[in-house]
């Protein structure tokens, strides 16, 4: 793997979630690196910095699949998608391209998985929706159940 530092990547060539997320929605890198954090409004949920626009139903529901949920963004920009990226339990692991190969058949839903810290496979879903614009109350209720599905369809 190349190993350089720039576009959000890190010294070992992996790409932070943000990063990520742009790819999964552009199919490239960004042309200016994308921070990690931002100075966006957040909240405090359960002890974790999160975006202030996530309804505390959506955080609860994302939280009590059976996968660790690792990064999320309500949507900020066309840069800064919206996006959850999780990881499978370490025991179902080998079935990640399964999990990611079920949401990839959901049309609203740009899926990408990799390697990512600990070198274990995560899963990053993502679209191009803005907080406020048109659908993205309705994406952001639906996410949890479409991938609550794609894993218990891998599974079975």
């Amino acid at each position: 793997m190349e190993r350089i530092i720039g576009l959000g990547r890190n010294p070992q060539g992996k790409i932070n979630a943000p990063t990520m997320a742009y790819k999964a929605v552009y199919g490239k890198y960004p042309d200016t690196p994308l921070m990690g954090r931002t100075n966006s409004p957040k909240k405090i949920w359960k002890g974790i910095d999160v975006d202030v626009n996530l309804k505390d139903k959506w955080l609860e529901e994302l939280n009590s699949l059976p996968v660790e949920i690792k990064s999320t963004d309500e949507g900020k920009s066309k840069e800064r998608v919206a996006f959850v990226i999780f990881r499978l339990p370490k025991d179902k692991e080998s079935l990640y391209k399964e999990v990611e190969s079920n949401l990839k058949k959901e049309k609203d839903l740009f899926v990408l998985s990799d390697i990512g810290t600990e070198n274990r496979p995560r899963i990053c879903v993502a679209k191009d929706i803005l907080v406020g614009e048109l659908g993205w109350e309705e994406w952001w209720n639906s996410l949890s159940k479409k991938i609550k599905a794609a894993y218990d369809k891998a599974i079975n």
